[in-house]
């Protein structure tokens, strides 16, 4: 439990559970979606709560135990049979492409299979990889293997299917350019699964390189992006109105760049995506990014270990970047972001149980940037940030730009934070706030002044709404002897009305002797200040220069 007084973060055990929750609601059976044995695929749901929960099948082939999925059907032919040696010396490019033009159902049975060129797939072709198969480019690569990284290039094609195979660098280096570099690139395709496969790969931290996956085009849906492990490889599920992909329980180490990523570019809007239970660690740039045209992405139960370690783009790095319309970010865990944990468009987002873990309280944790305040499709104008767990960041939530907003901040809980665990500074002329339900643990001592909300506008205006109603404001003994102020409500704007707030000051002091502080004018005059039924105990507090439209039944 993380109580009043306990700085404790999430321990090993609770983490492991959240891992264990994330792979048990994280696991669908592929049979359900492109089966090996049965040719039948439902489409991937919008709605989580309809995702199937059991379990795959196991079975025990030569002593290990084996998802049934990376089994090859019985009508499988091996690529050999054209001609191909898997010696890793060989050019095996002409012989793959024959059984690709010729058969259904390839298996590459062990080996590695040296290419020169991209191997083009026609629709409707599986390949399944066996006893550690893998697909490396040779010492004489050209034409888009050489140019983009392409091994597979899946374009208008139905039903394909890639899974259980490894890809390692070519001999000879990439020429790449600036776009669309993928091993595997999926254009306008549907029902397209690319699942179990291990992408063994070197790269330097960089802005260009090669990614594992690319899916590209209005004419691409219902994408299956399944377990596949990407090694300095990141993944595009989403480009140019690509619909209904489903990116899920993968694993990304140490990607060049963004790790997972969608760019919501074009004329179309990409919409009913899913992120769902991926685990990322050390991502270059961002972790997870839906931007631009994206409509409706789901960003569920991922866990982020490490975003912006790229010594190129690292200080902008974030965990998750949401930028799209009526995305829903619910259930990640998010640690150890360079710039900020979660940045938001100010239209119709829910951020919603997500544990954000800041230990060197330098990042922003949930961010709301209005400035990005122009999408089309939005159903609404307003977002909600409700039940997040907020351990350290330097500002907890940030709320600001130069558009007007509409922001519900409902049932967090905040430990810590540097300097302002939610930061209201827009600069419109309207935006209406609402501070609800919500906890501020503050118990260790500051290392600057501190407050746990601050309303501040160079520019008051009767339009510019805060309401906070039941928040509770602890200040924990352990949390005396800081170096700043402690404000619990630091408010310089018009207009706020606070109810039924508790502040539990407990008499303690900083370093220099100053108490905390329930409420604090700052000395300026604002207007339209209502408080009713709110304790403000073992604190001081000035309200002076507010002028009150009512108050009534305080205990202060």
């Amino acid at each position: 439990m993380y109580g009043k007084g306990n700085t404790e973060l999430p321990s090993l055990f609770k983490l492991t559970q959240m891992k264990r929750t994330a792979t048990l609601l994280g696991i669908v059976c592929t049979l359900a979606f492109f089966s090996c044995k049965k040719d039948v695929v439902t489409t991937p749901t919008a709605d989580l709560k309809s995702i199937s929960e059991k379990n795959l099948s196991l079975v025990t082939v030569n002593g290990v135990s084996t998802n049934t999925d990376t089994i090859p059907p019985s009508n499988a032919v091996d690529v050999k049979t054209y001609g191909a040696k898997g010696d890793g010396s060989t050019d095996d490019t002409k012989a793959i492409q024959n059984a690709i033009n010729a058969q259904g159902v390839l298996v590459f049975n062990g080996g590695t299979y040296v290419i020169n060129q991209t191997l083009v797939v026609r629709a409707g072709v599986k390949m399944f990889g066996k006893n550690g198969a893998t697909i490396k480019g040779g010492s004489a690569i050209s034409g888009t293997l050489s140019t983009a990284g392409r091994y597979f290039s899946i374009e208008n094609g139905s039903r394909n299917q890639i899974t259980n195979l490894v890809f390692a660098p070519s001999v000879k280096a990439f020429s790449l350019g600036a776009w669309a570099n993928s091993l595997i690139f999926i254009k306008n395709s549907v029902l397209t699964n690319v699942s179990y496969n291990r992408f063994n790969f070197n790269l330097p931290y960089a802005a260009t390189g090669v990614d594992a996956i690319w899916v590209d085009g209005p004419g691409s849906s219902q994408t299956f992006i399944y377990k596949n492990t990407c090694n300095t490889v990141g993944i595009i599920y989403a480009e140019a109105g690509a619909s209904s992909t489903l990116c899920q329980s993968n694993v990304v180490n140490n990607s060049h760049s963004n790790a997972i990523i969608a760019h919501g570019n074009g004329t179309v809007f990409g919409t009913g995506n899913q992120v769902i239970n991926n685990t990322i660690n050390n991502a270059g740039f961002n972790a997870i990014d839906d931007f631009g045209l994206m409509d409706g992405t789901i960003i569920r139960g991922n866990i982020i270990n490490g975003s912006g370690k790229s010594p190129s783009e690292g200080s902008d790095g974030e965990g998750i970047q949401a930028v799209g319309v009526n995305t829903v970010i619910t259930g990640n865990y998010i640690a150890d972001a360079q710039a900020e944990y979660i940045e938001l468009s100010s239209t119709n987002k829910t951020v919603q149980n997500n544990t954000l873990v800041d230990k060197g309280n330098t990042a922003a944790g949930i961010v709301v940037n209005t400035n990005m305040n122009t999408q089309t499709n939005s159903r609404s104008s307003s977002t909600v940030i409700d039940h997040n767990t907020i351990y350290g960041c330097h500002d907890g939530v940030e709320i600001y730009g130069t558009y007007p907003t509409s922001v519900q901040v409902t049932n967090n809980t905040f430990y810590n934070p540097l300097s302002t665990a939610v930061e209201v500074i827009n600069k419109s002329t309207t935006w209406n706030v609402t501070l609800s339900g919500n906890i501020f643990n503050m118990n260790t001592p500051n290392l600057q002044a501190r407050n746990a909300v601050l309303t501040y506008t160079s520019a008051p205006s009767n339009t510019q709404l805060v309401n906070l109603t039941n928040n509770t404001f602890n200040y924990a003994t352990s949390a005396a002897g800081g170096v700043g102020g402690e404000n619990a409500i630091s408010a310089h704007s018009n207009n706020m009305t606070l109810v039924g707030n508790k502040v539990n000051g407990n008499a303690i002091k900083s370093k220099a002797g100053a108490e905390v502080t329930a409420m604090n004018d700052g000395g300026y005059k604002y207007t339209g200040y209502t408080f009713t039924n709110n304790t403000f105990s073992g604190c001081l507090w000035y309200i002076g220069g507010y002028a009150t439209v009512s108050k009534s039944g305080n205990n202060f």
